[in-house]
């Protein structure tokens, strides 16, 4: 597949940076990207794709080079969500019914077994406890061995305890070595 190539598209909400290949008129393939990564991430897995797909990976708000706007915590993913709406619209995708987003836990599962079909070395780690979420993680290593974690998070932790410190990668999660010494001692005056 053709490398992707980003260019900005101007829609109805904000200028998003948007990462393409594939043919124009080519099967569209929306992916988008999670927390502190931008569309780019998404180029390992365009090149994995049929040449008849089109991929079309947004930097979502305030990530990469999509415009800097300000996000609407009260809403959860709502400003995203509609971002990605307007996108569609602009491209001439919405209403498109061979478009299909993951927005239940059952397409979720349809998602996770087509992959485990085409075994990518996806490794699994279901029901994982990590820096204050539930979440279902899954690891992929790309062809620079640069090691990738999705997932799915199904509920917060109270504690910070409930977490385990040692992952299976061998990371740390949630805490370091350093955590202890950067606590506010009892009694310490901040900003002193």
């Amino acid at each position: 597949m053709a490398e992707l190539t980003p260019q900005m598209v101007q829609t109805p909400r904000l200028a998003m940076n948007v990462w393409t290949s594939g043919p124009e008129d080519g099967r569209p393939v929306l992916l988008v990207h999670g927390n502190i990564t931008t569309g780019g991430y998404w180029r390992y897995v365009a090149d994995l794709l049929p040449d008849d797909v089109r991929v079309i990976a947004p930097d979502m708000r305030a990530f990469g080079r999509t415009e800097q706007k300000p996000i609407d915590a009260t809403r959860g993913l709502g400003d995203m969500a509609d971002d990605v709406h307007g996108l569609l619209e602009t491209l001439g995708l919405s209403g498109r019914g061979d478009l299909v987003a993951a927005g239940c836990f059952a397409e979720l599962q349809d998602i996770e077994r087509s992959f485990a079909a085409a075994d990518p070395g996806i490794e699994n780690e279901p029901n994982a406890a990590c820096c204050y979420a539930r979440s279902d993680k899954h690891w992929a290593t790309d062809p620079q061995g640069i090691r990738w974690e999705g997932f799915h998070s199904r509920g917060l932790l109270e504690h910070e305890s409930e977490a385990p410190v040692q992952q299976q990668s061998g990371a740390s999660c949630c805490a370091s070595t350093v955590s202890a010494a950067l606590k506010p001692k009892a009694n310490a005056i901040c900003c002193a």
